[in-house]
C-alpha cells in the first residue's frame, strides 16, 4: 500500500468576488502543470445553467509526475464558480469576455511512497518496505517535500496575481528559482 504525505500547511483556498477570466485561469494552471512535465487529468467538468445567464461551474484536475522510481507528486486542483454570469469587459482598447461571479479554489499537493506497489506483492517485500521506510523517515524527505511545496506556492501565487490579489512581488519566488 502506498504511503501518502499530504501538504499540512497547503496554501489557504482561494474565495474571489468579482470579474475573472475563467478560461485564462485554466490555461494558466494547464500551462504550468505541463512546464513541470505533470500528466494532466481533467476528472470533471460540470457546467450548470442556472436561472437567466446566471451559471455554475465545476472543475477538479490532478496533475501527476514521477519524482524517481520510489516517489510520485500529485497536484489536485479544485475550482468552483457560483453564481456565474458571462460579462465583456473593454479591456486595452478590445473587447473581452469575463466571468462575473464567486469563485472558489483549492489546490492540494502530496508526495506518495511506492505508488507503484512493487513492495506489496509478496510477505518479504513487505517486510523490505517497512525496513525501508523505518530507515527513510518523512524528515529525510524533507528536502524534496520542500521543492514540490515551493512549487504549488509559486502556482497559487500565479492564480493570485491574475485575480488581482497579490502583489507583484513574491516571497517564494526565490526558492523556486533559485
Amino acid at each position: 500500500m502506498p504511503d501518502v504525505m499530504k501538504l499540512e500547511n497547503r496554501p489557504v483556498p482561494i474565495k474571489y468576488r468579482g470579474t475573472f477570466d475563467l478560461n485564462l485561469i485554466y490555461q494558466t494552471w494547464v500551462k504550468w502543470m505541463k512546464s513541470q512535465r505533470m500528466k494532466y487529468h481533467e476528472i470533471l467538468y460540470k457546467d450548470k445553467n442556472l436561472i437567466g445567464d446566471m451559471r455554475e461551474t465545476e472543475i477538479t484536475a490532478l496533475g501527476t509526475v514521477k519524482i524517481d522510481e520510489f516517489h510520485k507528486w500529485t497536484v489536485n486542483i479544485f475550482i468552483q464558480v457560483f453564481d456565474g454570469q458571462p460579462v465583456e469587459i473593454i479591456k486595452d482598447g478590445k473587447k473581452k469576455k469575463m466571468t462575473r461571479g464567486r469563485l472558489y479554489l483549492d489546490i492540494q499537493a502530496t508526495i506518495i511512497r511506492d505508488y507503484q506497489g512493487v513492495y506489496d506483492s509478496t510477505p518479504m517485500l513487505q517486510k523490505a518496505r517497512g525496513l525501508i521506510l523505518k530507515v527513510t523517515k518523512w524528515e529525510e524527505n524533507i528536502p524534496i517535500w520542500d521543492t514540490y511545496y515551493y512549487k504549488t506556492i509559486k502556482l497559487h501565487g500565479m492564480i493570485r496575481q491574475l485575480l488581482g490579489m497579490d502583489t507583484s512581488a513574491n516571497a517564494w519566488q526565490e526558492v523556486v528559482d533559485g
